[in-house]
């Protein structure tokens, strides 16, 4: 089934943008008053950290059931309901009486915003393929990677000028306006229920595929399981970078803490580029091209890593150079790569979509964990991470199946 040609509106484009920027929002944002919450509860740093840890684990745990939901009773119901826990959990935290009432909403907060973040793609999905769904991706990417860099300056400035608490209020009210605007600029898009309600399918009941068939569904297509693999080794390294990022930056290059996130963000803007290149590329040269590109990045990054960690290099231009290659690699690859893995499966788009989503989370998860073990003083941690991912990669895109770009 192909996605219908009628353009795209801005307005369409802008909620999908909101949707998939919250769960960074709510991640990132809360990043600069880790501390303050610490000294109002009366909990050390390493305590109030668990802010983040059980969000993200609220956010892996709500990402395959906001899928399957979505692909068997539409993807507007599944939205409000995410839409609304969210602004419920939002309150809680804003209302909570002690810190484990607040670690429990952050749980609740992060099963709620996985909604947006895997609907989001699951609605590119049914709205566009091939090509187009690549760009339609990329725009998203942008959203996504200006949101990672734009939400600890907003923790700051609340951690500067007002209580922490106020932050929650703000999520009340980004969950709120996402829900209006959802509900004034989103129509349904699933193919199925779409057909229904027009008539024209003799099945007038939503899509009710049980979980195992969806699950079948997916890991029956090559190309999908192949773009999956690339996602995680690629999301692998990236994670790699960002969870050591700071601590080798201040205490191996001895950069004064206080110009180490903004040497970050930096970095990141490169992702960001890397997302506009790929919308303005991709109709000319292909989402495969700009994948083996972004592989070839990938290996640069590499070596630049290995050369410095083997000559033993403390220079900062050369660490903050390679880590620049890898991230404008992961901005060609994320759209590219997500819409091989999304165009073959366009009946099951949400599952898919929770499918990618959980693998980057898990891959996180174990790019953080190896990090800080393998951590001894200088970036061997990193050039062994980079290194890791662009030979993984390089083999994969070596083994790839046939792809279909415009499905």
């Amino acid at each position: 089934m192909n996605p219908t040609d009628h353009p795209i509106s801005n307005k369409t484009v802008a909620v999908l943008a909101l949707l998939i920027m919250m769960g960074a929002a709510a991640s990132d944002a809360i990043i600069p008053i880790i501390p303050a919450i610490a000294e109002s509860a009366s909990v050390d740093i390493g305590h109030a950290q668990l802010m983040i840890t059980l969000f993200i684990g609220g956010y892996s745990v709500g990402q395959i059931p906001s899928g399957y939901l979505g692909d068997r009773y539409g993807r507007l119901p599944t939205l409000y309901a995410g839409m609304v826990l969210f602004c419920i959990a939002s309150l809680l935290c804003l209302l909570a009486d002690d810190f484990n009432q607040l670690l429990a909403a952050r749980f609740l907060q992060g099963i709620g915003a996985s909604t947006g973040a895997v609907l989001s793609r699951g609605i590119s999905r049914d709205l566009r393929g091939g090509i187009e769904l690549a760009r339609l991706l990329a725009i998203l990417g942008v959203a996504l990677s200006t949101t990672t860099v734009l939400a600890p300056l907003l923790g700051a400035l609340v951690a500067s000028y007002m209580h922490w608490s106020w932050l929650f209020a703000f999520y009340v009210v980004q969950g709120l306006t996402t829900i209006v605007l959802c509900y004034l600029w989103l129509e349904e898009t699933h193919p199925r229920i779409k057909a229904e309600k027009a008539g024209t399918s003799p099945n007038l009941a939503p899509c009710m595929l049980p979980l195992k068939d969806c699950a079948r569904i997916y890991f029956a297509s090559h190309q999908s399981l192949w773009a999956t693999g690339m996602m995680a080794f690629g999301f692998f390294g990236m994670m790699t970078i960002l969870c050591s990022f700071g601590t080798i930056v201040i205490q191996y290059h001895g950069v004064p803490m206080k110009y180490a996130g903004p040497l970050l963000s930096a970095g990141i803007l490169f992702f960001v580029a890397g997302n506009v290149f790929s919308h303005r590329l991709v109709a000319s040269m292909g989402s495969l091209k700009l994948v083996r590109f972004s592989v070839m990045l990938f290996c640069s990054s590499a070596v630049a890593f290995t050369l410095s960690w083997y000559l033993q290099s403390s220079l900062l231009s050369t660490f903050w150079f390679a880590c620049i290659l890898y991230f404008f690699g992961v901005g060609l690859l994320f759209p590219n790569i997500s819409s091989i893995a999304l165009n073959p499966l366009p009946g099951v788009a949400g599952f898919a979509s929770s499918i990618l989503g959980t693998i980057q989370t898990f891959f996180a998860f174990i790019a953080a964990l190896l990090g800080g073990i393998l951590y001894s003083g200088d970036f061997s941690n990193v050039t062994f991470g980079v290194l890791a991912t662009a030979v993984a990669s390089l083999l994969l895109y070596q083994i790839r199946p046939s792809i279909a770009e415009h499905s």
